[in-house]
């Protein structure tokens, strides 16, 4: 969901912050896993976070 907005140009800021706790928390949940896939997943939960925040911050500059 995220993404498509994104992609349309539609700057959702509470979403952006939702989606990257969400990331945060599953990371956090996966990190200390022996599976290699679940290592894999939090890595991915990570960047998707940080996507997140960054595009955060661009709606902030868009506001103004």
């Amino acid at each position: 969901m995220v993404g498509r907005l994104t992609a349309k140009g539609v700057c959702h800021k509470e979403l952006y912050e939702l989606c990257a706790k969400i990331c945060d928390e599953c990371a956090t949940k996966c990190e200390g896993a022996e599976n290699n896939f679940v290592k894999d997943c939090a890595a991915a939960c990570k960047k998707c976070a940080a996507s997140c925040r960054v595009c955060q911050e661009d709606c902030k500059k868009c506001e103004k």
